[in-house]
């Protein structure tokens, strides 16, 4: 029987590609061949942690597409939103994204993996993968703590008990204690 082959597409962003890497990391560990598609700039944030997984007899790897900075308008080398300078230079990623797909289809063409999981903001990835045959599965990087914790502050409102931004508050009915201060809400 051939080994499962899953694919991770995670946005070039940290809160999103950490967390796609800890998920592509438990499928290698759980036995399957893990690659995580990224751009040339980005790979950096992951090779270490692919190459520590290797090392331990997993299999993963990574492979990158050319962002398509200049043609949507952005400065060449500008592969992250932690990139991004300015508010105007948000529309002009986002359509850089877009332009992913074709380069995603041709290393879905070339590899024929089992499963891709992409990134909420590629929904036109879910096309991609059903143009080969391929599972496509919707990475969603909201954390259920944030969830949790921002309902609850809703609910309850326990920074309006605290007199200055910087005074702790517990966020109340969580399964542990958990202290943040006004300055640290959105």
């Amino acid at each position: 029987m051939a080994q499962l082959h899953v694919v991770f597409f995670p946005l070039m962003a940290p809160g999103h590609m950490i967390p796609t890497l800890d998920v592509a990391k438990l499928f290698a560990t759980r036995g399957v061949k893990s690659t995580i598609i990224t751009t040339p700039l980005n790979a950096r944030y992951f090779t270490k942690s692919v190459e520590r997984t290797n090392q331990l007899g997993f299999q993963m790897g990574i492979l990158t597409v050319d962002f398509p900075a200049a043609a949507a308008g952005l400065p060449e080398g500008c592969e992250n939103l932690d990139q991004i300078t300015s508010d105007d230079m948000s529309p002009n990623f986002v359509k850089a994204t877009v332009l992913l797909q074709d380069p995603l289809e041709r290393i879905l063409d070339e590899v024929r993996p089992d499963c891709l999981v992409a990134d909420m903001f590629f929904p036109w990835a879910t096309e991609a993968a059903a143009k080969f045959g391929i599972r496509r599965l919707v990475f969603h990087g909201t954390s259920f703590f944030a969830l949790c914790a921002t309902e609850n502050m809703r609910l309850y409102k326990p920074q309006r008990q605290v007199s200055s931004d910087d005074e702790p508050f517990f966020v109340p009915d969580l399964p542990h204690q958990i202290k943040l201060t006004k300055m640290q809400l959105p």
